[in-house]
């Protein structure tokens, strides 16, 4: 039997104001090789077990940088 992370998985969603700043953010990650989609005005992560927590610290920096150029 694998034993699985429950704190690797899931849907996460975090806000990002307007649908207009989510999908700008969304596409600032994509071109930083972070997957993420736009739901409204929220922004959609979903890891799995085979996501790694150097990759879950990345997407959370990038998450973090591209809210903040969309704002711009």
């Amino acid at each position: 039997m694998v034993e699985r992370d429950a704190t690797r998985t899931g849907l996460h969603t975090f806000g990002a104001g307007s649908p207009r700043l989510a999908r700008r953010a969304v596409e600032i990650m994509a071109e930083r090789g972070v997957i993420a989609d736009a739901r409204g005005a929220r922004i959609r992560l979903c890891p799995d077990v085979l996501t790694t927590t150097d990759e879950i610290d990345l997407s959370a920096g990038v998450l973090v940088d591209a809210l903040g150029s969309a704002r711009l």
